[in-house]
């Protein structure tokens, strides 16, 4: 039985459900990075996932993993904060 707050997908090792990223990076109108903390036996490593937030026909926002011309500039911006988060979270654990 799959422990509480991780799913199983047949055949697929189980993974945690949907939550959200321990530190979110906001650029420009609508860029942001997330960046994930992973634990593992030996050490700690961090991913970033960029998304561009927009609003649907129905009002509600939505992500998309797609970016134009007008939003290279902020996704570069967002991707050197992510890399001086990480930078100093990685400094802080060599303490």
């Amino acid at each position: 039985m799959p422990r509480r707050g991780l799913r199983r997908r047949a055949g697929r090792p189980e993974i945690p459900d949907k939550q959200e990223a321990p530190y979110t990076i906001r650029v420009g109108r609508g860029i942001k990075a997330k960046v994930w903390t992973n634990n593992g036996s030996k050490s700690i490593w961090y991913n970033v996932t960029f998304a561009r937030s927009y609003r649907d026909e129905n009002g509600n926002y939505q992500d998309a993993d797609s970016f134009g011309r007008d939003d290279l500039l902020h996704l570069a911006r967002a991707a050197e904060k992510a890399f001086d988060y990480i930078n100093c979270q990685l400094q802080g654990n060599d303490e």
